[in-house]
């Protein structure tokens, strides 16, 4: 995920795209496998798996796919209520399409969403 992260800042979009869904991929194999027992290990990757999940979205987002980070985006707050960033990246797009309402709605979302409740990982 970080080499996504540092590929994408170097402007190898594809090697960046390819990092984060093997981390996503990756992630998904171990969370599979672990026993839910292991509460500390399993929100961690949870965390982790978010985290590149939030990253490919931003990686469509560079790439005018708006519709699929959008989407990505709203898959993180319906899994993870708590993950501010997603709604701010939503309010953004929503706000850079004139669409004020619904960026403002957003952020009340999330304004709601993040003080009230404690996130899983």
């Amino acid at each position: 995920m970080t080499i996504g992260t540092l590929r994408l800042e170097i402007g190898k979009k594809e090697e960046a795209k390819a990092a984060f869904d093997l981390a996503i991929e990756n992630c998904e194999k171990l969370l599979k496998d672990m026993p839910v027992q292991q509460v500390e290990d399993y929100n961690k990757l949870i965390a982790i798996k978010i985290t590149a999940r939030f990253n490919l979205g931003y990686w469509h987002e560079m790439n005018l796919d708006f519709g699929e980070a959008t989407q990505i985006y709203k898959d993180i707050i319906r899994d993870e209520t708590t993950y501010l960033d997603a709604y701010l990246r939503l309010a953004y797009m929503a706000n850079n399409r004139g669409n004020f309402e619904r960026a403002f709605t957003l952020l009340d979302d999330a304004k709601k969403n993040v003080t009230t409740q404690r996130p899983i990982y």
